[in-house]
């Protein structure tokens, strides 16, 4: 995942569009943005990532920043569900 995100900026600031399942999205979001692992904890709490919904992330100049997460537009335009895979997280202190 670094050294992809390291070749990120050798894109000629093209678009790149990854095609992946929730958990490395998940990683994306903590490499990408610099997160600890706390951070993306409490991101993802209330926050899941269906089947088929687009997650944007920009390179700002600065560093990186989310633009859409889990966006399911266009299946709701389709008359389509976002469907989530069985398994849940729970948390438990």
């Amino acid at each position: 995942m670094r050294s992809f995100a390291r070749e990120l900026p050798a894109a000629d600031r093209r678009p790149v569009l990854v095609f992946t399942h929730d958990a490395v999205v998940s990683l994306f979001l903590y490499v990408l943005l610099g997160w600890t692992e706390q951070e993306l904890n409490a991101y993802l709490l209330d926050r899941v990532v269906g089947n088929a919904t687009v997650t944007t992330l920009v390179a700002d100049g600065g560093g990186w920043r989310v633009e859409a997460f889990a966006d399911d537009a266009h299946l709701i335009a389709a008359g389509l569900p976002a469907t989530e895979h069985p398994g849940a997280a729970h948390v438990t202190e």
